[in-house]
């Protein structure tokens, strides 16, 4: 090797060591950088929640939607000003119209390790998808109601804003609420939480949506 040979080698070996070193202090510095925001955490204490309020409420909520005797007043509108506002009740719960018995996403792998699903079923055994254009459910008599891009209100009781637009109130409807009662009894009586389809079921639906229409009839 020449001597211009040997020079550029050992050029080329100075301006590689000097790139390193450069790249190395600044990884140097980001890692202070991190170090000490790691030492900002460290020295700081986070809340840790100690009443469970979020556990009991996501509990309380499954045990609402499990429950075939609930009922629940939904309330939507039409989205213009001169629309009225409707209310219906609503046996169980409003159930979102991407819920699905089966997966909306399968990845299949060719291996022994077979099917690979990315979406994960719910509490409820069921698959739920992204959010849905709309809710659907059924009153007491069986009646089925959706809400295709319609925004809704629901509530456990039946409130006096749900049935007059005019009154901004959220004071229980007393009258109503009391027929409420009386209709989760004859579906609770009718035994619908078993069977939802025997005739006693049925005819148990059918006497809570005549409560409950006695009783807005009454008080409308």
């Amino acid at each position: 090797m020449s001597f211009v040979q040997k020079l550029l080698v050992g050029l080329l070996a100075i301006s590689l060591i000097v790139g390193l070193a450069a790249c190395g202090g600044e990884t140097t510095k980001q890692d202070q950088q991190f170090s000490k925001l790691d030492r900002k955490r460290q020295n700081r204490t986070a809340y840790e929640p100690k009443n469970d309020v979020e556990y009991n409420n996501y509990n309380r909520a499954q045990k609402l939607y499990d429950s075939p005797n609930t009922i629940i007043w939904c309330s939507t509108t039409w989205g213009n000003a001169s629309a009225p506002i409707v209310t219906v009740p609503v046996a169980g719960k409003l159930t979102s119209s991407s819920v699905s018995f089966f997966p909306n996403q399968v990845v299949k792998q060719y291996s022994n390790s077979g099917t690979y699903y990315p979406e994960l079923p719910s509490v409820d055994g069921m698959f739920h998808g992204s959010p849905p254009p709309y809710r659907y459910g059924f009153t007491p008599g069986g009646q089925y109601v959706d809400f295709f891009n319609m925004p809704t209100f629901c509530t456990t009781a039946l409130t006096k804003f749900q049935r007059q637009v005019t009154q901004v109130s959220l004071s229980i409807d007393s009258g109503v609420r009391t027929a409420q009662g009386q209709a989760q009894e004859a579906l609770q009586a009718g035994g619908c939480a078993d069977d939802p389809e025997s005739g006693e079921c049925r005819a148990a639906r059918q006497e809570a949506q005549r409560i409950l229409e006695g009783a807005l009839g009454a008080t409308g």
